[in-house]
């Protein structure tokens, strides 16, 4: 990560991150107010150092055509798996 005036060259975070949460971290950053109801979370506070990190558990699905892909994460566990959709939800 850099960001020269509030990131060092270099700067590295082990926080569990998601693409939706750089889209909320870099709308707060620019003063945009955020909606109350948004699935990414605004972590520039924890990549400073001002926050600490937290454990995040998070699960999430690829699908194409009748293949889905799935995965989760959790601390230092996590799994995939990758298979015919058997059911619709």
């Amino acid at each position: 990560m850099r960001w020269p005036g509030v990131f060092s060259a270099g700067t590295q975070s082990a926080q569990v991150t998601l693409m939706m949460d750089i889209t909320a971290s870099i709308a707060a950053a620019a003063g945009v107010k955020l909606p109350e109801k948004l699935d990414g979370e605004d972590l520039l506070a924890i990549w400073q150092g001002k926050r600490p990190q937290r454990p995040r558990t998070v699960f999430w699905r690829y699908r194409r055509a009748e293949n889905t892909r799935k995965a989760a994460l959790d601390g230092d566990w996590s799994g995939a798996a990758e298979g015919v959709l058997r059911h619709t939800w």
